[in-house]
This record gives structure tokens, C-alpha cells and sequence, in this order.
């Protein structure tokens, strides 16, 4: 056999050694990515009207118990904290006490699935909103505005939640159906929160920011984007509703202890906290309740002495807002017409 075919063989061979070298180090790559990656939940979608294809204002996820307040069509007319939404029928079961649960059927036009995370990987991503929404400080509010030269509200929690990695819709009309639905007591960093008749033209979910913690939204307004207090009268006044996007597959945190509510550093392995809202004893010392991730790992935190923007660790905090009685004084505004 002429050398050229022994050379030309060996050089196949060396070919395709590099090729399996090269490509086995990107599957197992590859593989690894794929087991960090989240995982589905089945949701129920929440109508805005009792009439398939509407528009979808929310979800509930699987087993969540429901008040149901009428039927129309096919649909059950149900409580959704803030406002009124509509479930299909095929979507809900009612057990021997006469309670109402959701029921995802799996396959429906009346259900999705939406992303889940772990405890830990969900709080991650919660500390990553809210340290990318705090970049935008300052950013100018530009109608249509989709990028840091001007944001839009919409425009700029669409833009964040795309730089973290897990995007939301463009629109806040369609953002309302991007997670699950959650009451205002129980808000968590990253929730979405909507308002209603913001601006002249302002009327159904006509405005969005996001929920930061300590009480606090960071929003594209008239002033660009800010932080600003939800208690506020003008936020108060114009409250809608909250969407929750970073979901996870187990209970988020569990009771730990309780605090004192000021000069207290709380050790226990890991890297964030939850709080709740502040109560006090018998005595009259204000306390907060601690909450750690199942296993134990919680958080080292610092709490403010005032609540001004926090900004010290963690990256990420938690508070239930009372909700109050709205001011309903005509508060200024804070949002474009």
C-alpha cells in the first residue's frame, strides 16, 4: 500500500480522536447544564372573563383552595385576593366538605407549565432582580423605552427578567399571566406588582414595577426609574394586584425563631433571610419572625435601623406590606399620562 493511503489513513484517525475528545467534554457539559436546569410546574389559568381565549390574568398552582363566587358558562367566577378572575370548571375539584380546589388537568388549553427552583436557586434568582433592577437607577422613563438608554414600565421588568435569564412577556397586560397569583400580605422580592388607572389614559393594569423588599418597588415613573415606598398614597391608591414568576418545587422557607426587631445579627449557615412583618409583645418590644430554607440553611442579616433602601446584605429581603386603609385624597401622581 503507497504511503500517501498510510498517511492519509492516519490523519482520518487523528481526526476523529480530536473530535471525540472535543465533543465529549460539551455533552457532559451539556448534561450538567441540563440537570441545573428548572423544573415544571402545572398551573391553572385565570381568566379575566368566562370565555375561552380571553385574556389570561394570572394563574394557581395545583391544590390551591379556592372561594368561588358564582358560574358562568363553563367557567367558576373565583376570588383572586385583589380582584375577580375565571377558572374552568374541568380545572377544579371539590372535595366531601364542599371546598374547592384547583385541579390541573395536564394537557388542557386551560393550563401551562411554568418554571420551577429549588429553595435555594429561587432565592438566588430573587437576589439577582433585585441587584439587576437597582443598576437602572436613575434611567430616564421613555415611552416604548426597552433598553438602559430609557425604560417604559413594562419595558424595563421585561428587560430584568431577561438579563437574569428567565423572561417575562413584553407587555404589563400580558405580564399579568406570567406567574402565579399571590396576595398582598404575602409578597416576596422579584413579585410583579400591578396598578390600575395610572396616567389620563390609565385603566386595566396600566402600570408595573417590581417588588424589592423592605416594603419597597422599584419602577419605571415619571421620574425615571426609582424606588419608592408600595404604602405610599399614590401606590396605595392605585394597588391592582401581584404576580410571583420565580417559583419553586418545595415550600419556600419555614418558621425559625423570633427576633428582636433592630441590633440583632442572626447566624445560621447560609446567605439570606426572610422576614416577616414586624409584631409586638405584650410588653411593647417589636418583634420579626426569622424564617430559614428546609435543612436549616438561612441567613446572616442585618436590619436597618430605618428603613431607607437597604444597602447591605443580603442581596435580597423579604416583608409582608399591611395593606392599611388606602388614602383616597387624591395622591399626587407619580406616573406618565
Amino acid at each position: 500500500m503507497p504511503a500517501s493511503k498510510h498517511l492519509g489513513r492516519l490523519i482520518v484517525c487523528l481526526l476523529v480522536l480530536c473530535l471525540l475528545f472535543c465533543l465529549t467534554p460539551g455533552q457532559a457539559l451539556a448534561e450538567d447544564d441540563q440537570s441545573k436546569a428548572p423544573t415544571g410546574q402545572i398551573v391553572t389559568l385565570v381568566r379575566r372573563s368566562a370565555y375561552a381565549g380571553t385574556t389570561v390574568i394570572g394563574c394557581f398552582e395545583d391544590g390551591t383552595r379556592l372561594k368561588v363566587l358564582g358560574t358562568k358558562n363553563q367557567f367558576y367566577r373565583v376570588d383572586c385576593y385583589d380582584m375577580t378572575g375565571y377558572i374552568m370548571k374541568s380545572q377544579v375539584r371539590q372535595d366531601e366538605n364542599g371546598e374547592y380546589y384547583v385541579n390541573c388537568v395536564a394537557g388542557s388549553s386551560e393550563t401551562k407549565t411554568l418554571p420551577t427552583r429549588t429553595p435555594e436557586d429561587a432565592l438566588a434568582l430573587r437576589g439577582d432582580v433585585r441587584t439587576e433592577a437597582l443598576k437602572y437607577q436613575g434611567v430616564p422613563y421613555v415611552w416604548g423605552g426597552t433598553t438602559p438608554k430609557g425604560f417604559d414600565c413594562s419595558g424595563f421588568t421585561s428587560y430584568v427578567y431577561k438579563k437574569v435569564g428567565s423572561p417575562i412577556s413584553r407587555s404589563c397586560y400580558y405580564q399579568l399571566g406570567c406567574g402565579v397569583i399571590v396576595p398582598r400580605s404575602e409578597l416576596q422580592c422579584g413579585d410583579l406588582i400591578f396598578f390600575e388607572n395610572t396616567g389620563e389614559d390609565g385603566g386595566f393594569a396600566s402600570h408595573v414595577g417590581i417588588y424589592i423588599g423592605n416594603g419597597q418597588l422599584i419602577h419605571a415613573g415619571s421620574k425615571g426609574i426609582t424606588v419608592v415606598y408600595l404604602d405610599s398614597a399614590y401606590f396605595s391608591y392605585h394597588y391592582m394586584c401581584a404576580r410571583r414568576v420565580v417559583l419553586t418545587s418545595a415550600p419556600d422557607l419555614v418558621p425559625e425563631t423570633v427576633l428582636p426587631a433592630t441590633g440583632i445579627t442572626q447566624n445560621i449557615n447560609g446567605s439570606y433571610w426572610r422576614e416577616s412583618s414586624q409584631t409586638t409583645d405584650e410588653s411593647g418590644n417589636s418583634f420579626l419572625s426569622v424564617f430559614t430554607l428546609p435543612g436549616g440553611a438561612a441567613a446572616e442579616a442585618h436590619r436597618p435601623a430605618v428603613n431607607t433602601l437597604p444597602q447591605w446584605a443580603p442581596p435580597c429581603t423579604y416583608t409582608s406590606t399591611p395593606q392599611g386603609s388606602p388614602d383616597k385624597t387624591a395622591p399626587t401622581a407619580e406616573i406618565p399620562a
